[in-house]
């Protein structure tokens, strides 16, 4: 049975405290392991408080989740945007 309380704010890059959250996440993971930085921390990083992750995220794998969705989203977008646009070769195996 899911737990009362606040309903979650959805998540989407869109809200300024969720891209806050992705982007401090995001950095923290450029430089540590998933274990090795707390909620806490990356709540401090967005410069939100743990209660506003958690009106976003249920717990921190659903972050990570969340996080490597968006980066392969937006990869892949970025990838189409520069097929279609011809700003890059076809590259061959020799």
């Amino acid at each position: 049975m899911p737990r009362a309380g606040r309903p979650r704010i959805s998540t989407g890059l869109h809200e300024s405290k969720t891209l806050a959250i992705y982007n401090s996440g995001r950095s923290l993971l450029s430089g540590r392991d998933y274990d090795a930085f707390s909620v806490s921390e990356l709540a401090n990083g967005a410069q939100c408080s743990v209660g506003a992750f958690y009106v976003r995220f249920p717990d921190k794998e659903a972050f990570l989740g969340f996080l490597i969705a968006e980066s392969f989203s937006s990869a892949a977008q970025a990838l189409a945007s520069a097929l279609t646009n011809g700003n890059t070769k076809a590259v061959g195996i020799s």
